[in-house]
């Protein structure tokens, strides 16, 4: 396993002045920032530098520090991390019940994703992407109860870190690939899936689907050599399950295969939306691994191949059922995430070495050394 180390901060956001000197507890700034003592005084941290996590890596934790202590009454503090400004996809709330004193607190670490309910991804920084990757993370404090609380900005806290799991030795990675080819499909609303399909963007929606939404889809160039070994396969999809809530889990099944099937083949269980943890807005889901291959055996000249399915197979709504998967979004001047979308891990022979050059010298009868090629 690896980490980023400890990464701070760089922006504040206090919208009410409840806190003062905010920019005290924000990179490169070092000191002290004090809540004006209200019942709940609220202050946010925002714009993380670079974490530096490699393309494939696979994240497994997260932990998140800070120093703090009260000198009045008895208020507690409040700790959340989330993707989003409006902490819709966000970490469990923390609390800790402040002492006189200076505490450094520390909350998860390796094997801790704090709750949060979507899959945690690395390889989008653009805020505009939806708040989809990690490094849109922002951590809030709210003080509870009243009484001052005071917050220390150090050279290592407020921080986050990240745990992760690199890609092995010798793996290469392949882009996030759409496919081209809507080979199948029904339930979409007015013919919203062609959206699905590259280079289209855009969201498939379904309404009170009496044919639960699917689609299989094909075409796809991974830019792989035709003599690797494809070791892993992710899939990546973003789905806003229901405007109006769920009443029960929502199911979506999938099938990877370079054979031709059918939507009643769509039967692996991929993702599961839980009905108390949902989200209204569209929220990113991926599955596989940089070791998992789906029980397909691939090369570089049959990937291209694959065939993808994917299939609402129980809505989880009551009566009013709405939702939509997103068709890629922004067409890479600004903001560019690819959905739905596959990539591929691989690797490739080690190159054969060349002949040897060295001149070699034998013995003829004549007694005489002869330089004779080694070629």
């Amino acid at each position: 396993m690896a980490d980023t180390g400890w990464i701070r901060w760089t922006n504040t956001t206090d919208i009410f002045g409840d806190f003062t000197n905010d920019t005290n507890i924000i990179s490169p700034n070092t000191g002290e920032t004090f809540s004006n003592g209200a019942t709940t005084d609220t202050i946010t941290l925002l714009s993380l530098s670079s974490l530096s996590i490699p393309t494939g890596a696979r994240i497994t934790g997260i932990a998140y520090k800070f120093r703090a202590k009260k000198t009045s009454d008895t208020p507690n503090l409040k700790t959340q991390l989330s993707l989003t400004s409006g902490f819709t996809k966000a970490s469990d709330i923390n609390t800790e019940t402040l002492t006189d004193s200076y505490v450094d607190y520390e909350v998860g670490g390796d094997g801790n994703i704090l709750g949060f309910k979507q899959t945690l991804i690395s390889d989008t920084d653009d805020p505009a992407a939806g708040g989809f990757g990690i490094e849109s993370l922002i951590l809030k404090f709210t003080t509870e109860g009243t009484g001052i609380v005071y917050i220390e900005g150090t050279s290592e806290s407020p921080a986050v870190k990240i745990f992760y799991e690199p890609v092995p030795d010798g793996t290469s990675v392949s882009d996030w690939v759409r496919f081209t080819t809507l080979d199948s499909s029904d339930g979409w609303y007015d013919s919203s899936d062609t959206n699905l399909a590259s280079p289209n963007e855009g969201n498939a929606t379904w309404l009170n689907p009496l044919t639960n939404p699917y689609f299989i889809g094909s075409g796809f160039d991974f830019g792989v050599p035709s003599n690797a070994t494809i070791t892993g396969i992710e899939y990546r999809t973003v789905i806003q399950a229901n405007l109006f809530g769920l009443s029960t889990n929502q199911v979506w099944n999938g099938k990877l295969s370079t054979d031709s099937f059918l939507e009643g083949d769509i039967t692996d269980e991929f993702f599961t939306i839980a009905s108390t943890d949902y989200d209204t807005l569209l929220t990113v889901y991926q599955t596989g691994s940089f070791e998992d291959t789906f029980g397909l055996t691939l090369t570089g000249n049959n990937v291209n191949d694959l065939k993808l399915g994917f299939l609402l197979s129980q809505t989880g709504g009551g009566v009013a059922v709405a939702g939509s998967i997103l068709g890629e979004q922004g067409d890479g001047t600004t903001v560019y995430f690819p959905t739905p979308s596959i990539r591929v891990f691989y690797t490739t022979p080690e190159p054969t070495p060349s002949p040897s050059l060295e001149p070699k010298f034998a013995v003829r009868s004549s007694g005489f050394y002869v330089r004779e090629s080694s070629f």
